[in-house]
């Protein structure tokens, strides 16, 4: 698979796991202690053990993009993730984005942009 493959897969995983954590949160009730109930209701909750599994194979293409490129590079590719999860948040969740918050991301859009550069 080619790095730009790599990366856009990682991405796009990690702001949907975002969203079907937050998504799956709804349903879960919490007091303040985590408790072994907690932990199986959160495991038995589809939502949040899929938003898990999008969380956990980014995690493994990056062990992979770290073997052939700086961390200094990789890493603040990911921040795209901040990009793409409001954009999902508005699609899914019908979340609404503040313009200050979109002045943020388009400042993230601006950084990749300027690190995508320099490899």
């Amino acid at each position: 698979m080619n790095t730009f493959l790599l990366f856009a897969t990682g991405i796009i995983l990690g702001s949907f796991g975002g969203v079907l954590l937050k998504a799956g949160s709804k349903n879960i009730l919490f007091s303040g202690t985590i408790t072994k109930e907690l932990l199986l209701s959160l495991l038995l909750n589809w939502k949040i053990f899929l938003g898990l599994i999008c969380y956990f194979i980014p995690a493994i293409i990056w062990i992979f993009l770290l073997r052939k490129y700086p961390l200094s590079f990789v890493q603040p590719i990911l921040a795209l993730t901040y990009v793409i999860t409001p954009i999902l948040a508005i699609l899914i969740l019908k979340e609404g984005i503040p313009p200050a918050r979109w002045l943020g991301i388009i400042i993230i859009i601006i950084g990749v942009f300027i690190i995508s550069k320099t490899q």
